[in-house]
């Protein structure tokens, strides 16, 4: 009986740190890789286009995946939804958005990457406060 609860609850954990934590880690670190390429000094409107084109598809594959696998967590409310797979959405549409006008060699695509990972950061930060909160005030349960 013990085995059974405990591999349940293995289960539940990995469906929280999928769902969760790698969400999160995931999201900042698109934010500190988009910020890093900025600083690159040769970096051309082809490159830009390119790079931020594919880890926007990736980042929206991933969110869409994200969004399906959200359902199989009991706990989660609405908020959580939104922050863990609406808004990282928009930012992720964002950055194609930039990467499709870089392409074209239009300026705003900078506004548009600034913005897109300003929404990543956001989602990040504030998602990672949630879990600290939600693991602090967790009930302990005697060992």
């Amino acid at each position: 009986m013990f085995r059974g609860t405990a591999r349940l609850a293995a289960r539940d954990r990995s469906i929280g740190i999928r769902t969760f934590l790698t969400s999160t880690v995931t999201n900042l670190s698109a934010t500190l890789f988009g910020a890093a390429l900025t600083m690159v000094p040769a970096l051309d409107w082809l490159w830009l286009g390119g790079i931020a084109g594919v880890v926007g598809i990736a980042g929206l594959v991933y969110e869409v995946r994200e969004m399906l696998g959200f359902s199989q967590h009991n706990h989660a409310d609405r908020s959580d939804w939104f922050w863990y797979t609406v808004f990282p959405v928009i930012g992720y549409a964002l950055l194609l958005t930039a990467a499709v006008t870089a392409l074209r060699g239009m300026t705003v695509s900078l506004d548009l990457f600034a913005a897109a990972l300003a929404f990543l950061m956001v989602a990040g930060i504030r998602n990672a406060w949630d879990m600290i909160v939600f693991l602090v005030t967790m009930p302990r349960t005697p060992e």
